[in-house]
């Protein structure tokens, strides 16, 4: 069974796999966060990587960036794994991140960021995500930053076979997220295409605007940069999920998969194409959808 009962509205959890994170910058500081690292089996905060972990979760959980920006979800409970030490790909460490979020009680969304070693069509991740997603866990993928090139897409959206999200018994759908710019085109930079492993799903299922956007990085207290890339889109569409996994526990997670998709803002050609997937996010429309089922 995919529903959850008995939820509250504060009652969300959110993980992100990435190269950890530091809670000493001013906008993180406040936060309580459960870390694992795998690699020696310790549970302190810090980010073993360039600050990527910590970036993308400001977006998420800040209180507060540069007095005002806060985070899209700063009142849900996180998990964060660091998979990638040194902000290098481990897949036996990713594995071992994943095999700990299945045994906490509970994980709503999975954020992952990262890239993998090599492109191409890899099976590796399929067992691992279908058991998250039996676990209840919906995985939201970054679908990488490498254009149309298929020979350098290292983005493992483009490494798990699921379904067609069109049919109506799919298994463990996977979210994978690409990039837009201000005025909702894709960033040239974001990856597009048709998936490797299910050439009928697109590379980029659903997109956010991911340009010229404020991230805190761990390099003293008060250090922001702006940033830009499918990283980052992919924490708006994770932050979607969990609003509203929060706001309506009881609907199965292949609803609320669905349901967001089929609210997005067609970009592109019309209907699911190449470059924009099912389009642009649009949460509001999302909600008004399953209000509607509901009453």
């Amino acid at each position: 069974m995919n529903n959850k009962t008995n939820q509250t509205q504060s009652n969300v959890t959110v993980a992100l796999l990435d190269s950890g994170v530091s809670l000493q910058h001013e906008a993180l500081e406040a936060l309580s966060v459960t870390q694992y690292n795998p690699k020696d089996n310790s549970f302190h905060q810090v980010d073993t990587g360039i600050g990527h972990g910590t970036g993308i979760f400001s977006l998420l959980a800040a209180r507060k960036i540069k007095g005002k920006i806060e985070g899209m979800i700063p009142e849900a409970d996180f998990l964060v794994c660091n998979a990638l030490p040194n902000g290098q790909y481990n897949f036996h460490l990713a594995l071992k991140c994943m095999n700990w979020l299945f045994n906490q009680k509970q994980v709503d969304v999975i954020i992952n960021p990262w890239l993998v070693s090599e492109p191409g069509c890899k099976k590796e991740w399929v067992y691992p995500l279908r058991v998250l997603w039996s676990a209840n866990s919906i995985p939201v993928f970054s679908a990488g930053n490498y254009g149309m090139s298929s020979t350098m897409n290292y983005s493992p959206a483009n490494l798990s076979p699921f379904s067609d999200f069109t049919q109506k018994n799919y298994n463990a759908p996977l979210l994978s997220v690409g990039a837009l710019d201000q005025k909702n085109i894709r960033l040239e930079s974001s990856s597009y295409g048709m998936n490797h492993c299910s050439p009928e799903r697109p590379l980029s299922t659903i997109n956010a605007i991911a340009s010229k956007i404020t991230v805190a990085i761990p390099l003293t207290k008060t250090s922001y940069q702006l940033a830009e890339g499918t990283s980052y889109a992919v924490a708006y569409v994770g932050a979607a999920v969990a609003k509203l996994r929060q706001s309506y526990p009881d609907i199965s997670s292949s609803q609320l998969v669905n349901t967001l998709l089929l609210a997005a803002d067609d970009l592109g050609p019309s209907g699911v194409d190449q470059d924009y997937g099912y389009g642009k996010l649009n949460l509001s429309r999302a909600i008004k959808q399953i209000e509607s089922i509901q009453n």
